[in-house]
């Protein structure tokens, strides 16, 4: 029964909000280490290889998912044994799940930073994402209230319609003016999910906290469009 509501609610909503809290004590084992390796990567002065992605592109705040292979390991394990994972299943009628090392990223979101002010442009991650997938963000810190979160805007056919007919600027000024949006709030212990045809935009405006979060790209086994570096689940 949960299922079905669950799926529901992304259908409606362009969003669910899972309950992870039972992995408490591994997700905070995990947001220790994530916390530290920001810090690393925000005091490095020799701009260290492993650090490029986030001194190069700091509007971004990134961090690629293996430069902390044991937490990726842990995610993992979190995401196979929690309802995430039959959330998945049933959404996608599939019995094998895959996730993607290169659209899952570490995020740092400081909204004192004037550049990470920047990265907040309206988008659909199908713009550069084939075929199906679920990004499951994984908060370390609150996500969203008083820390930089997700706008994210209903799922509408009149968009797709108008995107497909006229161009994608049209089909966001129609989604800006018509389609209801929202910003949930996320504690630690929940991720939120939202599947790669809905809209959203970064929250960085009368934010006063640095949010950190792992993004974990999850697909189903058949997708076969998805060109990037993945792993079975």
């Amino acid at each position: 029964m949960k299922l079905k509501k669950y799926i529901k609610d992304i259908n409606a909503n362009g969003f669910v909000i899972l309950d992870i809290s039972d992995f408490n004590n591994e997700l905070s084992k995990s947001g220790l280490l994530v916390k530290k390796m920001f810090q690393e990567a925000i005091n490095d002065s020799k701009n260290t290889s492993k650090f490029e992605h986030f001194t190069s592109r700091p509007e971004r705040g990134s961090l690629d998912l293996d430069i902390l292979p044991q937490v990726e390991s842990s995610v993992k394990e979190i995401i196979k044994n929690s309802i995430v994972a039959e959330f998945a299943f049933e959404y996608w009628k599939t019995n094998k799940l895959m996730y993607s090392k290169d659209f899952s990223k570490f995020r740092y979101v400081n909204p004192n930073n004037p550049e990470q002010l920047k990265y907040a442009d309206l988008h659909y991650d199908a713009q550069f994402l084939a075929g199906k997938s679920i990004n499951v963000c994984i908060p370390f810190t609150g996500y969203g209230g008083p820390y930089p979160g997700l706008e994210i805007y209903k799922k509408s056919k009149i968009v797709k319609l108008i995107r497909n007919t006229f161009n994608e600027s049209y089909a966001k000024k129609y989604l800006q003016l018509f389609v209801k949006k929202s910003e949930p709030f996320v504690e630690v212990g929940k991720c939120i999910c939202f599947t790669q045809d809905v809209y959203h935009k970064r929250s960085v405006e009368n934010k006063t906290m640095t949010r950190i979060n792992l993004e974990f790209r999850i697909l189903p086994g058949n997708n076969i469009e998805f060109q990037g570096n993945k792993a079975e689940l």
